[in-house]
């Protein structure tokens, strides 16, 4: 007999369904609804995860060892990408928009370890906005449900913008980065990391360029994200097999696993994992 609950029998046939969209998700552009299973009463305990991105590892010595304690220990590849990100324009006492917060550990990371003063949170997904408001009550950081191609904010509100492997799931990413220009103030930053597949990365760069923002730096750090799949793989595979049941390789295959379809195509260079930084002129 299934030691699964009647709500996750009824789920079973949707996830995999799911997990074959999964196997293919580098192909597809619009996929919420599996982001939204993710932060579901019904995925197994993935809604407990903190992070859902694929993380980063410095190579060899390139960068000094993040400090990190308790908990955050777990999820260190994934911190270090948004540490990564994040330093990519000083944020101490700004006023900082995440958009596409997840599980909001980043948001929470960001907030407590590089001092913005005051830092707004949004995702479309409801039930992750209501984890995040109860997993961080941070003074200074605030969640809300929002659309990343109509942001809920006026014109000229924030110093730096943040973007973490998220923007890939949106329709129109022209649309996405005049929203970003709209709300930046005079010199405000946008702090952008996503994989893209490699024959579009021109063309996101016109569509940036298009954007009103100057790109200042722009990096490669496929090599970095895959280093941080392969520690995930050995670190958490077998845990995440024998805690989620038939959910576990639906869960790894999105998640970028070794030997998965997203890892192969960052190993064999068809996608590239892109961090950027983009500046609004004074």
């Amino acid at each position: 007999m299934s030691d699964l609950s009647p709500a996750g029998r009824a789920m079973k046939p949707i996830i995999w369904c799911l997990h074959f969209i999964g196997e293919r998700l580098p192909r597809i552009r619009g996929h919420r609804l599996i982001y939204r299973v993710f932060s579901s009463p019904y995925s197994e305990g993935l809604d407990k995860l903190e992070f859902i991105n694929y993380g980063y590892v410095p190579l060899a010595d390139e960068e000094e060892r993040l400090k990190l304690e308790g908990q955050q220990e777990t999820y260190r590849a994934n911190i270090q990408l948004y540490h990564h990100v994040a330093s990519g324009a000083p944020l101490q006492g700004q006023k900082v928009l995440e958009v596409g917060c997840g599980h909001g550990g980043g948001s929470a990371y960001v907030m407590q370890s590089l001092k913005p003063e005051q830092m707004e949170a949004i995702d479309r997904s409801e039930r992750s906005i209501r984890l995040c408001r109860e997993r961080y009550p941070l003074r200074g950081l605030t969640f809300r449900t929002g659309d990343a191609l109509a942001l809920p904010y006026g014109n000229e509100e924030f110093d730096a913008v943040l973007n973490v492997e998220s923007s890939h799931a949106y329709p129109c990413t022209e649309t996405f980065l005049r929203e970003v220009h709209r709300v930046l103030r005079p010199g405000g930053h946008l702090l952008f990391a996503d994989l893209r597949p490699a024959k579009r990365l021109s063309q996101l760069r016109r569509v940036m360029e298009k954007s009103g923002m100057i790109i200042i730096k722009e990096e490669d750090i496929t090599a970095n994200v895959l280093k941080a799949r392969d520690e995930f793989t050995r670190h958490m595979a077998e845990t995440m097999k024998s805690r989620m049941r038939w959910f576990g390789s639906f869960a790894l295959s999105w998640l970028g696993a070794t030997d998965s379809l997203p890892y192969r195509y960052l190993q064999t260079g068809r996608f590239k994992y892109l961090f950027c930084v983009m500046q609004k002129p004074e």
